[in-house]
């Protein structure tokens, strides 16, 4: 009895230690995630391709893309570096590794995000867990929203994917997305994708088509890698100007605040008056049918 009692317990540690590894996604995984604010709309494309070692953590480098196809319509440059560090059961994000998602957590179990500058504070308590024949090991969360006096703003409830690192919720902490975008939060998980399949509508279909078909069809243009123009000062006192590289006209220029409001539009900046301190998109659209975007602040 000692002995068949040994070996159960050898068989659970086992089991269970299995059970705490998470799986990471398979390179070329993509994810794709409806963005939507009051300013800005459009799928934002996340893709999986190199891994890299911060603080002798593996961790995942993801590239991402905002398709925005609210007036105006224009494209945002790739933000590349968003990290997502995986640690046995823990996902975290490599910004002081805050803890995303802790798969080895049990039931009542919670951790924190600090959000806008310590100011705000997330929340996230497992209420349940279990696995999905396709999607591996899943958490059941729900979040609460504190402001700094620490009354609750908010709760909703996610679940989480051990094989997507997502669910509904975006898949970079907020205080990321705040400063990578526009100030606003990203987007429900519309769609994943690997070798193996595809996740959408909260169904698996294996073999199903590559998530990059929602961005296909909508006939956006592919940003320039390689640019031609540049803006300058940057940061500026006001006055903002154009030169290009390779002494090159722009087929048409925008300029947008950071809440994607047009605020002048023409062929050159020539006729732009002194902007108002903030951050703005300077988007140009190339003749030779590319798009540059720049970022500039006006301090």
């Amino acid at each position: 009895m000692k002995g068949s009692g040994l070996l159960l317990a050898i068989f659970v540690f086992l089991y269970l230690g299995v059970n705490a590894q998470i799986k990471t996604p398979e390179k070329d995984s993509k994810w794709v995630y409806n963005y939507v604010n009051a300013g800005s709309r459009g799928p934002i494309l996340a893709k999986y391709n190199k891994d890299t070692f911060l603080d002798d953590k593996l961790a995942l480098v993801l590239e991402e893309s905002f398709y925005q196809l609210a007036f105006p319509r224009r494209d945002t440059p790739t933000y590349v570096g968003n990290i997502i560090a995986i640690d046995d059961s823990l996902v975290s994000y490599w910004n002081q590794w805050d803890t995303l998602y802790d798969f080895g957590a049990e039931v009542e179990e919670s951790w924190y995000y600090f959000l806008f500058s310590g100011e705000d504070t997330l929340k996230a308590t497992v209420v349940d867990k279990g696995r999905d024949p396709n999607l591996g090991v899943f958490i059941n969360l729900e979040y609460e929203y504190y402001d700094k006096d620490f009354n609750v703003l908010e709760s909703w409830k996610d679940t989480i994917y051990e094989l997507t690192l997502g669910g509904s919720e975006y898949i970079v902490p907020w205080d990321n997305v705040v400063m990578k975008l526009d100030g606003q939060v990203g987007g429900p998980l519309i769609c994943f994708s690997n070798s193996q399949g595809r996740y959408s509508d909260r169904v698996w279909t294996t073999g199903g088509a590559a998530c990059t078909d929602i961005i296909q069809k909508l006939d956006v243009s592919e940003l320039s890698e390689t640019k031609k123009f540049s803006i300058y000062p940057n940061p500026s006192g006001g006055r903002i100007y154009l030169s290009s590289i390779t002494n090159e006209f722009p087929k048409q220029v925008f300029v947008m605040d950071a809440k994607g409001v047009l605020v002048y539009e023409a062929e050159s900046l020539d006729q732009l008056s002194d902007l108002s301190p903030q951050l703005y998109f300077i988007k140009i659209d190339r003749k030779d049918g590319l798009v540059e975007v720049h970022r500039v602040l006006v301090e």
